[in-house]
């Protein structure tokens, strides 16, 4: 059994994807949406086996200076987003997903980097909530077929029926 989602979408100043799920509040903290994103993507594996190349990117925070200064020292980039999975699907490198809720927005160097990726192919987005993430993710792996290719499947199909046709008519 599948439960269907209303999903609404729209573009921030930045033009960077921005979902939620029509008329649910996000309320609470990121870091519990964070941890039960997790949790559906931990059961969903089996559904969905890209899913074990999911990753948090522990990116935010609130450190010491020192702490910090370390981090950035190793690389910690300002805006990178808070999950990233590494695999393509319909003709995306991968998906990154900045998780928020309601009263919070992107910063620059969120919107920045989601721009940027999104430039480079990946898909990207700002997901308000943990439902509104966990359904992204589902229908970016979901199969989408090119209107060639479902051209081409209607074709063969209406030959196949043409055949029928033609062998119940008693002509080859």
């Amino acid at each position: 059994m599948t439960n269907t989602v209303n999903l609404t979408s729209s573009l921030n100043k930045r033009g960077v994807p921005v979902y939620r799920i029509d008329g649910e509040k996000t309320i609470g903290s990121e870091d519990v949406h964070q941890e039960t994103l997790t949790s559906w993507v931990r059961m969903n594996k089996g559904n969905i086996p890209q899913l074990e190349l999911y990753h948090h990117i522990p990116n935010g925070g609130r450190r010491d200076k020192k702490t910090a200064a370390r981090l950035m020292g190793q690389g910690v980039k300002s805006g990178v987003p808070d999950v990233f999975i590494p695999a393509p699907s319909n003709g995306y490198h991968g998906i990154y997903i900045e998780l928020k809720v309601d009263g919070n927005y992107a910063t620059e160097a969120q919107n920045e980097f989601l721009c940027g990726v999104l430039d480079q192919d990946y898909y990207a987005c700002i997901c308000y909530g943990w439902r509104a993430a966990a359904e992204v993710i589902r229908l970016y792996f979901k199969p989408w077929e090119s209107p060639e290719r479902k051209l081409e499947r209607i074709r063969r199909g209406l030959e196949s029926l043409k055949s029928l046709k033609s062998l119940k008519s008693g002509k080859q």
